[in-house]
């Protein structure tokens, strides 16, 4: 086919940004084949006609698909322009948590009128595939690995790796089926033991690591204020990363509105966020991966964000898409939990909804346009908003 669309579905921590990491590298290396994720700048649709015209054998991956507001659109375009050229090939890889033609984003494609083309057509297979949980040979020979490298990293005795059947038991396959999960338990287990990182939960694995590897580690890179370097990554991975600059303007109002005292050298502090959480270009990144940036931003006892509620509405006049979706994955993640659940996501969440109603539809369009695929869980904010 000249044009063939693909969608890959797992929970958060399952590996599709990896999977597609490596098929890009893959197909990268051969001949007449170009490869590359795509994000969207504006909220404009782009025309991946006409982006990759003159190019080679193309493959563009689009990750957390459910929330590209402009992807529908884009996808729309495509199916009604198709290349010119029949012998190019154009492949897109749709990565989300879940998706569904009866319901959610992917219900959002089907056609308009019976004049314009189906997407649903260029799908091959039609249906999304589910990333399949690692087999449990794999199970141990990612969490061996981890290990190794997390002693070696924090210079301890690398652990006794446990007997392999305890990664085919019942618990292991609800709670150690994901390549991230094993990761954290290893690092966690360095630290604390592998018996006692095996018995925890994901998210308490999660907080583990934000501790170990993020909040630990800036304490002793950011001395003269630890407390601000804190907020100040929590409120960056609030965004999904922000600008030298954009982060330079919020310094000054986050010490001040939160009590946290100011710096010497406010650009030196920056640049040193910046080289601790890269981003595109000469951005400052968000933590990653996910659950571990949201684990961090609630901390364990409290959040690390300080006065998130006021933090959080002042952060949504700046730029509320971005961060109405931070706070509804959070959501999912930690309020849904059966076990240590958090509340903190949706009240802010609640919060933002509230001010959306007192102070026009702004607001309340950006929570609409950002609810995810199924909205089963936030179900009465969703009819609320409505």
């Amino acid at each position: 086919e000249a044009i063939s669309i693909r969608c890959l579905v797992a929970r958060g921590g399952s590996g599709k940004t990896r999977f597609a990491l490596e098929l890009l590298h893959h197909l990268r290396a051969r001949p007449g084949w170009d490869a590359r994720f795509v994000r969207f700048a504006t909220s404009e649709p782009l025309d991946l006609c006409g982006a990759t015209h003159g190019m080679s054998d193309t493959l563009l991956v689009f990750d957390y698909a459910g929330n590209a507001g402009p992807l529908g659109e884009s996808l729309r375009r495509l199916a009604n322009n198709p290349p010119d050229d029949p012998k190019r090939r154009l492949r897109v890889l749709l990565l989300a948590r879940a998706a569904s033609w009866e319901e959610g984003w992917l219900a959002a494609l089907k056609p308009h009128s019976t004049v314009e083309a189906s997407i649903g057509d260029l799908f091959h297979p039609r249906e999304p595939i589910p990333l399949k949980p690692l087999e449990p040979k794999y199970r141990v020979a990612v969490f061996g690995q981890t290990l190794k490298k997390a002693a070696a990293f924090a210079k301890l005795p690398e652990p006794a790796l446990p007997d392999a059947d305890l990664f085919t038991q019942k618990r292991a396959e609800e709670t150690l089926r994901d390549p991230l999960t094993l990761i954290m338990a290893a690092v966690t287990g360095v630290r604390s033991g592998v018996p006692q990182a095996l018995s925890l939960t994901r998210l308490e694995l999660a907080q583990d690591a934000a501790d170990l590897l993020v909040a630990d580690r800036l304490a002793g890179a950011f001395p003269e204020n630890v407390s601000l370097a804190h907020h100040m990554a929590a409120y960056v991975t609030l965004f999904g990363g922000l600008s030298k600059q954009e982060a330079l303007d919020a310094l000054d109002t986050e010490a001040r509105e939160n009590k946290l005292g100011a710096v010497a050298d406010p650009g030196g502090f920056v640049e040193r966020l910046r080289a601790w959480f890269p981003g595109e270009k000469n951005d400052i990144g968000p933590i990653k991966p996910d659950i571990v940036g949201e684990a961090f931003l609630l901390g364990k006892r409290s959040p690390r964000l300080a006065r998130p509620e006021d933090t959080i509405l002042r952060a949504t006049s700046l730029k509320a898409r971005p961060v109405i979706e931070t706070l509804i994955r959070m959501t999912q993640d930690f309020c849904l939990a059966e076990k240590d659940a958090r509340e903190e996501p949706l009240l802010w969440l609640e919060r933002i909804i509230a001010k959306g109603e007192a102070d026009g539809l702004r607001l309340l369009v950006a929570v609409e346009s950002a609810m995810p695929e199924s909205p089963v869980a936030l179900l009465r904010q969703a009819v609320r908003v409505t």
